[in-house]
């Protein structure tokens, strides 16, 4: 999957311990949705627990992000269940570019 090649290649090329650190909580994160939605019989099932899934520390923040998890969780779910399909892999690849940079923002207070 892209989203987890990129997150890979941060992980080996990065320089910053941070963008690391979070790098390789994103992958096991993503690795974990996608299992879930994998096990999952209904997508309102596999929301509600993928919307936990440790985006934020804790998930204290989780719920600011809403706006932009939600998409990522639609999009995730979908790719899931037809891993084939190159048009929601790219789906769920953008939608994660655009929950990274608003978590980003929101975890460091950058607007």
């Amino acid at each position: 999957m892209q989203i987890i090649d990129d997150l890979n290649h941060i992980i080996s090329t990065s320089d910053s311990m941070f963008q690391r650190q979070l790098a390789k909580e994103d992958v096991t994160r993503v690795e974990n949705v996608l299992e879930l939605a994998h096990a999952s019989d209904t997508p309102a099932t596999f929301a509600k627990e993928a919307f936990m899934a440790g985006w934020t520390p804790g998930d204290m923040m989780t719920h600011e992000l809403k706006d932009v998890l939600e998409p990522l969780i639609e999009t995730l779910y979908a790719y899931a269940k037809d891993t084939n399909n190159e048009a929601k892999e790219k789906a769920a690849t953008e939608q994660w570019y655009v929950f990274d940079t608003a978590r980003k923002k929101r975890l460091m207070r950058c607007t």
